[in-house]
């Protein structure tokens, strides 16, 4: 809890955050979210709109590289390349939706690199498949340009000249 304050209070510090259709979320019972992947701090600002608790589907180099932070979050790794450790992360995701709780997954598995939204991979369709569950779609607006975006005209001045930051998030 205090992790998860400490998060929200940054965020907010950092971003102004809009949230439109929180109406879209269920109070209670499980959800797959499925939004664009803007940067490198889209979970965080997912996560500062919800009351409840998400997990978020991340990719293994990131999750190791930050391991102790995901464990405590309970992410899940998401290997690239691996087919066998891809089905497994798959029916973890599955698992967490059949307990009750919300899965957010980035279908285009990696950052845009223009600011345009990528192709999604099939992993949404295997988390769901045979699952009565809402998948809400999630849009993330105003963070490219960013320093934690991969727009190359960021700046830490540009950034903090805007702070804080207006962006949006819209829940489908």
């Amino acid at each position: 809890f205090t992790m998860r304050f400490v998060l929200y209070l940054l965020t907010r510090a950092i971003y102004r955050i809009r949230i439109f259709g929180s109406e879209n979320i269920p109070q209670t019972g499980a959800a797959l979210l499925v939004a664009n992947h803007v940067s490198y701090v889209d979970g965080f600002l997912i996560a500062a709109c919800f009351r409840r608790f998400v997990r978020f589907m991340v990719g293994e180099p990131y999750y190791n590289r930050f391991k102790p932070l995901f464990t405590m979050f309970r992410a899940i790794p998401v290997p690239f390349g691996a087919r066998r450790g891809l089905v497994k992360a798959i029916e973890l995701a599955r698992e967490e939706l059949n307990n009750g709780h919300i899965v957010c997954i980035f279908a285009e598995g990696a950052l845009t690199s223009n600011g345009s939204m990528g192709e999604f991979h099939r992993g949404l369709e295997r988390i769901t498949h045979d699952l009565n569950v809402p998948v809400i779609p999630v849009h993330l607006g105003g963070i490219w340009g960013s320093i934690f975006s991969l727009d190359r005209r960021a700046s830490v001045w540009r950034s903090l000249r805007r702070l804080p930051w207006p962006i949006s998030v819209s829940f489908g």
